[in-house]
């Protein structure tokens, strides 16, 4: 005897089957196309009118850098801007990208005044 199949098997006659399933292939690592370098530094000496104006730090803030370029024998522009470029790595891509895109602007702009 034929069973009475509620819902919609009972339309169907004929029964498809179904599509193989598969799980996609995934990268075994992010290969980015960004620059891991932001803030690229010349290789002449900088004057004082090649840098900005000064910034204002707590004072301890300001022995750990002094101190930690005296260590590193390197100017403290320099340190700073190594920390800044550590701290930068530990972005994400998304904000990465928008401090990439600010200081290239800056950039523009500084070379615009110049001629």
């Amino acid at each position: 005897m034929t069973e009475n199949k509620v819902g919609l098997g009972s339309l169907r006659k004929k029964r498809t089957s179904r599509p193989d399933s598969f799980v996609p292939n995934q990268s075994e690592d992010d290969k980015r196309t960004t620059e891991t370098v932001v803030l690229k530094s010349e290789k002449k000496k900088l004057t004082s009118k090649d840098l900005p104006k000064s910034i204002r730090l707590p004072l301890e803030t300001h022995a750990a850098i002094n101190t930690i370029s005296t260590i590193e024998d390197a100017k403290i522009y320099e340190t700073v801007n190594k920390i800044t470029e550590f701290y930068i790595q530990s972005l994400t891509p998304a904000q990465r990208k928008i401090v990439k895109n600010s200081v290239q602007a800056v950039l523009e702009t500084s070379r615009n005044k110049e001629v």
